[in-house]
């Protein structure tokens, strides 16, 4: 409940309209577009200041989802627009945890080389999200996210799943996107190659995984702008 549209678009901006599932009513104070009144000013009469509030509308341009949405919308394949739309749904909070789990997992390809991981389940229905980050060829790369997805798919009991490759560095671009969408069927294979991994769900939004994202980057850790040298020699300078 509001009492102008201009709150209801100033909520959306700032935490897209997210509400939880517990939630049956909500009433928006008339405050929460004091930034937006403020944005207009400046965009209308050309007044210093903000001219676009702080909020989940930013987040989607900029990190992660920014790079992959580019990335979709020039890739020629109309079911990955599907990964774009359920990733918008989420909250600033799922956005923020994206990429504190995508800086992570290029924080360790950036000081051990090799390839790093974490996945999402999304919401109910959907199925999930894997990000791999890339070492070694593309083409490899893209094999074993491919395989990665498959079992991530089958060991969730999904109907689909996505992945996404992504470089290490600070730039983090989208190399590659796949979807594996089909009913899910009992493969006495992929029971036995599962349980050899030891596959289990990871649900990103659980305390343990928040502890598990924290990057802690020490003097002598490789930059994470991607230069190969130490941090101590490299950005940390520049501050």
């Amino acid at each position: 409940m509001a009492s102008t549209e201009i709150v209801l678009l100033s909520m959306h901006l700032r935490h897209n309209l997210w509400i939880e599932d517990d939630m049956t009513f909500m009433h928006l104070a008339d405050d929460i577009a004091s930034d937006l009144d403020a944005a207009f000013m400046v965009r209308r009469l050309g007044l210093p200041g903000n001219m676009t509030p702080e909020g989940i509308l930013q987040k989607y341009t900029s990190g992660f989802l920014g790079k992959l949405l580019f990335k979709i919308q020039r890739t020629v394949n109309d079911d990955l627009t599907d990964l774009g739309l359920i990733l918008l749904k989420g909250n600033g909070k799922f956005v923020d945890m994206l990429n504190e789990a995508i800086r992570k997992i290029q924080y360790l390809t950036i000081q051990d080389g090799l390839t790093h991981d974490f996945s999402i389940q999304l919401e109910e229905g959907v199925g999930g999200l894997t990000v791999h980050t890339i070492s070694g060829d593309l083409k490899s790369a893209q094999e074993k996210l491919l395989t990665h997805v498959y079992a991530r798919k089958y060991v969730t009991r999904q109907k689909q799943w996505f992945g996404v490759l992504i470089e290490p560095d600070r730039l983090g671009m989208v190399l590659s996107i796949c979807k594996l969408s089909f009913l899910w069927e009992r493969d006495d294979e992929m029971e036995l190659a599962v349980k050899k991994i030891g596959m289990n769900k990871t649900i990103i939004g659980s305390n343990e995984m928040k502890e598990k994202l924290k990057v802690k980057l020490s003097r002598n850790d490789r930059c994470l702008c991607g230069s190969g040298k130490k941090y101590k020699k490299c950005c940390l300078i520049k501050k």
